[in-house]
């Protein structure tokens, strides 16, 4: 097995005025194409020329590392425009010029409305006009692709202006006494949307009601979920549904809008009697809120046990807490995202990603990838901690099948807040038999890369993650793997960067679209997909990564 990458690897770009541009010549007579290669020798142009002498050559090369496309329209297996028809069906956006013969112009006419860029007649150009088309079909094409973005970014601009509106509503408090201020800011730069959501009600009798949640992930999948959870929240309080049944309600409602089986939402809900004088908190694996006092202090208000995040657990229940309010009190609920950032010593935040593998006497390959929440020294020690833990019940033979549950007592006592908790994949592959089992506490499924493409490894339903859930049982998936395979192991700081097209996240289905244009065999392909997450996020992913690959040698 390959050991987790540390090859600093970047995929080739296009658009560096560093590199030549690559050209695919298809064409086969060799007399022409021997005039082509002498044309731009003379012009001096930085190229690199391929040559191809029939379509179906020319469509086993890498299209995607391909700048133009100079195109004979009489191949050997096919005539007029279907090369171009085929050639634009694998590759839609490629830079296309045809060649044509003195009596052919018509074709070469035809050719740019179907989506040519050009068309040259052989013998009636120089080198230096040859290179200059060239050149022009590439910039064009780029021009159309970032016509295309802007017009992508517009569409999702209004489709998230859409979603702002459900997310950040008008609270229904009316009490003159009381002061509710709010301020939303989504993660990262440009004002993007995530899945973080709160609103408050009063009712009748002058109870308030107060909710703060964070779905996890960003983009619109999580914004979507967040906005169906407020709705949904607000519609039950103000339908007189019980405090003990909205979080079961939405627990339901949850497990039907989530667009993946691994997505939860952490949530805070809060209920402040008519005479204010004691709150009623309920977490769902929410960081607690805190009470200030005027001249008593800052408590959080922490709960005597922790209880699930909602999307985790189908039967969960969620304890509701009484807390009796001083006479001068303000509750300010707020998601982890505050808490994250840097504070000002030191350049980096420390994270709680980690990964490990170990081979067992047995020949068995064991590998685990974790992600502890948070940031900063806690959640750096708590990984730390859950990774030496991991590879000494390994070493020392513990069974797979209790290993787990014996990480969730070691979780249990290492962590520093009790809101604290795991996400955590752990892949056994066994020796010579081809039989991979998979356990998932809530984390990202790996992708399972073969010849036949790439597959996401969902599990059948979500299981919770590390220190949520005292006597959860994590089951065991077996899958079957072809003989050559490679298993991409991952934490979702990798798929939470921006794609460049509007608000767009990568998420899991972008990262599987970048691996298909990737050379999946390569010593350096985590470095690879890290560096382009990073360019289409137009700068350094503030989330921590970690990720590795493992594959038969």
């Amino acid at each position: 097995m390959t050991p987790p990458e540390t090859v600093d690897t970047a995929a080739r770009d296009s658009a560096a005025g560093s590199l030549p541009i690559r050209i695919l010549l298809v064409e086969d007579d060799d007399g022409d194409a021997l005039l082509v290669e002498e044309l731009f020798a003379v012009s001096g142009a930085q190229i690199e020329l391929v040559r191809a002498i029939t379509l179906a050559d020319a469509r086993r090369e890498q299209l995607d590392q391909i700048d133009c496309v100079l195109l004979d329209l009489d191949l050997p297996d096919a005539h007029g425009l279907a090369a171009l028809h085929k050639l634009k069906t694998d590759r839609a956006e490629m830079s296309v010029l045809v060649l044509t013969g003195f009596d052919d112009e018509r074709r070469g006419v035809q050719a740019v409305a179907a989506g040519a860029q050009d068309y040259l007649v052989k013998g009636q150009i120089d080198g230096q006009g040859l290179a200059r088309a060239v050149r022009y079909a590439v910039e064009r094409r780029r021009a159309d692709e970032a016509r295309q973005q802007l017009e992508l970014a517009r569409a999702h601009q209004e489709e998230n202006a859409r979603l702002e509106r459900g997310l950040l509503p008008a609270p229904l408090v009316t009490d003159p006494e009381l002061l509710l201020t709010a301020h939303y800011r989504p993660g990262r730069q440009r004002a993007l949307l995530g899945g973080d959501f709160y609103d408050a009600v009063q009712l009748a009798d002058g109870t308030v009601h107060a909710v703060i949640g964070d779905v996890s992930g960003h983009g619109p999948d999580a914004a979507a979920l967040g906005v169906c959870l407020r709705i949904a929240w607000r519609t039950l309080v103000l339908g007189g549904r019980g405090v003990e049944e909205v979080l079961p309600t939405l627990q339901v409602i949850h497990d039907a809008e989530r667009h993946f089986s691994w997505m939860f939402t952490t949530l805070a809900m809060i209920t402040i009697t008519p005479d204010r004088a004691s709150a009623i908190v309920r977490l769902a694996g929410h960081p607690p809120p805190l009470l200030i006092a005027r001249g008593a202090g800052i408590d959080a208000l922490e709960p005597a046990q922790v209880d699930p995040p909602l999307g985790v657990v189908e039967d969960a229940a969620w304890a509701g807490v009484a807390h009796q309010l001083p006479e001068r009190w303000s509750l300010l609920l707020f998601t982890d995202g505050l808490i994250e950032g840097r504070t000002g010593v030191g350049s980096d935040r420390l994270g709680g990603d980690f990964y490990d593998a170990v081979q067992t006497a047995d020949g068995t390959v064991h590998a685990v990838i974790g992600d502890v929440s948070g940031h900063g020294p806690d959640a750096a020690a708590l990984g730390v901690s859950l990774r030496i833990a991991w590879r000494t019940l390994m070493i020392g033979g513990h069974s797979t099948e209790a290993l787990l549950p014996t990480l969730q007592v070691v979780h249990g006592h290492e962590r520093h807040h009790s809101w604290m908790f795991t996400t955590l994949c752990m892949a056994s592959i066994a020796a010579g038999q081809r039989r991979l089992t998979l356990r998932l506490a809530g984390h990202p499924p790996p992708l399972l890369i073969t010849s036949d493409g790439i597959e996401s490894m969902e599990p059948a339903k979500g299981e919770p993650p590390l220190g949520v859930v005292d006597d959860a049982r994590w089951t065991a998936y077996e899958h079957t793997l072809p003989e050559q395979w490679s298993l991409l192991l991952y934490t979702d700081g990798l798929i939470e960067g921006r794609t460049g097209v509007g608000n767009a996240r990568l998420g899991g289905e972008g990262l599987t679209a970048m691996l298909r244009g990737m050379d999946t065999d390569s010593p350096g392909l985590v470095a690879t997909l890290v560096e382009r997450a990073e360019e289409l996020n137009g700068g350094p992913l503030l989330d921590h990564v970690a990720a590795f690959v493992v594959r038969p040698r």
